[in-house]
């Protein structure tokens, strides 16, 4: 994520949050545990949607400082909603009636998730948040062993160890650039 603001926005990073951004994505990398095999259609969109992902969020943080919250949900759902339906179409299935309380939950899940992402980065830099987002890792590390039962390995704690620090490095660094520097570009 710091990557993509100071790409679009020209926004000064300080170098200790390069490095907890850096410190975050090693510790994804070992809760992921590539096995050395290809580069499959899911890694390809796993890397898309984390590229859309840093997008969006930049969008909703140029957005939230002139935008209310309510607009911002309303078409981040709409456009969500009408990009997926050529996808839904294509591989169209029925669900059965017993989906339907996980969908539900799902969305529900979603709006809450869109709900704090637009607060944080009302009130806080791209830097800063960020990092953050690296957390959705762990999140789903939890949950897949929770509800899955699928335990997390020496490997995968420690991925979540330096997520957790690499967000925490991130979020105590000053951002320190030399007097004159414009600090953000706004957006085209």
């Amino acid at each position: 994520m710091p990557l993509i603001a100071w790409c679009v926005t020209r926004q000064r990073v300080s170098a200790p949050t390069w490095v907890g951004a850096g410190v975050g994505f090693a510790g994804v990398i070992l809760v992921l545990q590539p096995q050395g095999h290809s580069f499959g259609i899911g890694e390809m969109s796993a890397v898309a949607g984390a590229l859309f992902l840093a997008v969006a969020m930049m969008s909703v943080r140029w957005l939230g400082a002139t935008e209310p919250m309510t607009r911002i949900l309303f078409y981040y759902f709409l456009l969500s909603t009408v990009m997926a339906i050529p996808l839904a179409v294509i591989d169209w299935q029925p669900f059965p009636a017993r989906a339907w309380g996980g969908l539900i939950g799902l969305g529900f899940a979603l709006l809450f998730s869109q709900v704090f992402i637009v607060l944080a980065y009302r009130y806080a830099s791209a830097e800063k948040v960020g990092p953050f987002i690296y957390t959705v890792i762990v999140f789903t590390a939890l949950i897949d062993w929770i509800i899955w039962d699928h335990r997390p390995t020496l490997t995968t704690y420690l991925g979540m160890a330096l997520v957790i620090g690499g967000g925490l490095v991130a979020v105590r660094s000053r951002n320190r650039v030399p007097a004159g520097t414009p600090a953000l570009v706004s957006p085209p």
